[in-house]
């Protein structure tokens, strides 16, 4: 008698398989928007607190070397573009001439920024810390953009003629 019970089958029909594709690209078309934004503000954070990092270390290395430490952009060398997200470097300046020279060391080198503009205010090609730990010149500004404008994922440094690193506020020109 066993033998004679039909099982039913069970699955899902072409209509259920349409309508659940349907509601997930629905729910994808929503979500999409909103994780492109978070992705620009998680890489603007992550580089703004590679630049904060760095330029804490340059300053505690010339307090601790109790020797001038530049912090330029570039990979091999001081590029002078003023192109931050490219990659910068700390390094040494032995005979006090400003920019890094070949032969003199180099502590640091950045990494590369990815989906994201570093910028610095005019005249600011490079930082240089004092062996007292402050940073000559003026104020230096640097605010890190991302490439595709987001609401607050900007993220900007100021370099206090003391030598702090402080958090700032401001906006990205467009």
């Amino acid at each position: 008698m066993d033998r004679c019970k039909r099982h039913a089958q069970r699955g899902l029909t072409l209509i259920e398989m349409l309508i659940a594709l349907a509601v997930a690209a629905v729910l994808y078309g929503i979500a999409a928007p909103n994780l492109t934004a978070l992705l620009q503000r998680m890489a603007s954070e992550s580089a703004a607190r590679q630049l904060f990092a760095t330029l804490n270390m340059a300053r505690t290395q010339a307090l601790t070397r109790r020797q001038t430490v530049i912090v330029c952009p570039g990979r091999g060398f001081c590029s002078g573009d003023g192109r931050w997200e490219a990659g910068y470097m700390v390094g040494i300046d032995a005979n006090r001439n400003d920019p890094l020279d070949a032969g003199e060391p180099v502590l640091w080198k950045g990494a590369a920024a990815t989906r994201v503009r570093i910028l610095s205010n005019t005249g600011r090609p490079r930082v240089r810390y004092l062996p007292s730990g402050r940073a000559s010149g003026s104020n230096a500004t640097f605010r890190v953009c991302p490439l595709r404008p987001v609401v607050g994922a900007t993220r900007t440094l100021v370099i206090s003629n003391t030598g702090r690193v402080r958090w700032g506020r401001s906006e990205c020109p467009a």
